[in-house]
Order: structure tokens, then C-alpha cells, then sequence
């Protein structure tokens, strides 16, 4: 090999470390080449965590690996910003699916899924009586009179004009005909003005007290309390109407549209999961008891159970 051979051989061992090397410490601090529009580009990742332990996590069609021996969360890195399809799935269970939008050097979470059965099993309990016992919420510290909301112990008048109000230990949510939703803070006697939520006739909160869900007949409507206005996210637009609804915890509610039991989540990122319970059933009514994580539902002068619907 002559002495030219050589340096034309070292001359191209040169330049392909100066062009590798920099390619190599940008991949190890997170940097990709968006082969669509050929810039380079920081990567972010996304951590998955459903209940009960799914069979399968898939990311844009590719199986994802676990996250530890010890647990069964998943973690992906390493994936260019833009939007990422999420399939979680396991034997006997509703697939889960979701698109998530991932930005450059930021971990997007999904850490609140729960696999619901394919085939929810209810039992008759043999009694349609025991759903007023049930059903039957604790005793409140309030009463509605005439649309005016008094005090249960003392009978004094606290607000006027409620069309639908929920109490906390220290505030009670409520709005009026204005459409406007209130927070009266108990101790002060105040009322503070939150957003607007006209038609709204029912509301509900989370057993956390963080989140509300508000609907009229056909709208089902979502918003974390101290978000802004603008963050009221439709959860449903049902073509019958919603007559009844239960969180069944901080992240899923179960409600009820023209003869329909639906299981619905609340993270409305991308697309929004539901499970509607295939049963027919006539005009009903549910209850979902905290303790043991079980709807209870009167349907046809029937009373049914359901087995445990939460991890």
C-alpha cells in the first residue's frame, strides 16, 4: 500500500469522525433527524400507567417494553414532538386507545387508565326496595326550599335562587337561572363568581372536590377547578337526555342517556374513551357505591348489581 493509499485512507477515516462523532452526541442527548423535514429535532417521551396490568402496550403500532421488573408502567423515549398513538390492551377487556401530542424534551403522561371488562356481569339482588337504602346520600348540612338554599339545622336562608348546587366542608358550588357557576365560601358567607355554565342543570364534583362535570339535557361538560373559563371541555353530546351521573373516582364517570349506561373517562386529550353497558335497560337509575366500587341500578322495577368496577 503506498504512502497516497494511506493518507487518502486516513483523510476518509478523519472526515467520517468529524461528521459521526457529532451525530452520536446529539442521539445520546436526546436529538433526532425528522426524516419529513429533514431538521433535527429534540425528542420527548411518554409514560403510560393503566390498571389492572394490561397484556400489551403499543406506541404508533410498536410494542413498548416495560418500565421495571416492578412495575408495570411503561416509558417510552426517545419519540420526535408531534402526535403518538397509544393502544393499551388486555385479554377480556375494552382496548384502550389514545393520540397524544408529544413536545421536544417533555415526558407526556397517561398514568390514569382503567380497563374496564368486555362483559360487565350483573346480578339481580332479589329486593328493588333496598335501592332507596342504597341509594340514599349522607345527610346534608343544607336543604333546597322554593329554589333557595337554606341551612338543614338552623332553617336560615344561605343562598337564592339555586338551580344546582354541591357542598364541601367549606364551599358550596352552586349556580343560578344567570348560568353563572359560584363558589360560596361558608365561613366568609361570600360568593365568588367561576365561569359561565348556562343550561347547566345538574353539577357534580370529584370526591377530590378538584374537578366538576355540569350538564344540561343533551351536554355533558367538564372543568378543573382554578382552570381558566376557556378550559370547559365537552365530555358528551348525547341525542337523548342525561338523567343521571356518578364519578366512579377523580378520572371516570358513569352516567345515564335514553336507556344507556355509559362509563366515560375525562381526559379528553386526542379522543375520548367510553364503555356503554350492553344490557337494555328501562328508565334507570344508578348509584355508585365508593366502598365497594360497585354500580347499583334500578331498571324495570329490577334492582341490579354490578360486579366491582375498579381496581
Amino acid at each position: 500500500m503506498t504512502i497516497r493509499t494511506r493518507l487518502i485512507i486516513l483523510g476518509f477515516c478523519v472526515m467520517a469522525f468529524f461528521i459521526v462523532t457529532p451525530y452520536i452526541v446529539l442521539y445520546s442527548l436526546g436529538y433526532r433527524v425528522n426524516f419529513e423535514t429533514w431538521k433535527l429535532q429534540g425528542t420527548g417521551g411518554i409514560y403510560v400507567y393503566a390498571q389492572p396490568d394490561p397484556s400489551l402496550v403499543m406506541i404508533d403500532s410498536e410494542p413498548a417494553s416495560e418500565n421495571g421488573f416492578f412495575s408495570s408502567a411503561v416509558f417510552v423515549q426517545n419519540l420526535l414532538p408531534g402526535p403518538h398513538n397509544v393502544m393499551i390492551r388486555k385479554d377480556g377487556y375494552h382496548d384502550y386507545q389514545k393520540t397524544l401530542a408529544v413536545k421536544e424534551k417533555e415526558v407526556t403522561k397517561l398514568e390514569n387508565v382503567v380497563l374496564f371488562k368486555n362483559n360487565i356481569t350483573l346480578t339481580a339482588l332479589p329486593d328493588a326496595a333496598q335501592f332507596t337504602g342504597v341509594s340514599q346520600k349522607p345527610a346534608s348540612a343544607f336543604v333546597v326550599k322554593n329554589k333557595n338554599l337554606y341551612n338543614a339545622v338552623t332553617n336560615a336562608l344561605v343562598l337564592k335562587n339555586v338551580v344546582a348546587w354541591q357542598a364541601t366542608e367549606n364551599s358550596i358550588y352552586w349556580t343560578d337561572n344567570s348560568g353563572t357557576l359560584y363558589r360560596f365560601n361558608i365561613s366568609e358567607e361570600t360568593s365568588v363568581p367561576l365561569i359561565e355554565i348556562r343550561g347547566a342543570s345538574h353539577l357534580l364534583l370529584s370526591p377530590d372536590n378538584q374537578k366538576i362535570v355540569y350538564w344540561s339535557a343533551t351536554q355533558l361538560w367538564y372543568w378543573q377547578i382554578g382552570a381558566t373559563e376557556n378550559q370547559q371541555v365537552l365530555l358528551q353530546k348525547t341525542s337523548g337526555p342525561i338523567t343521571d351521573a356518578y364519578w366512579l373516582n377523580n378520572n371516570y364517570l358513569v352516567f345515564v342517556t335514553a336507556n344507556q349506561i355509559i362509563i366515560s373517562e375525562t381526559d379528553a386529550r386526542g379522543n375520548l374513551n367510553t364503555v356503554t353497558l350492553p344490557d337494555a335497560f328501562v328508565t334507570p337509575k344508578i348509584y355508585f357505591n365508593q366502598a365497594n366500587k360497585k354500580l347499583y341500578i334500578l331498571t324495570g322495577g329490577k334492582l341490579m348489581v354490578s360486579e366491582r368496577l375498579l381496581p
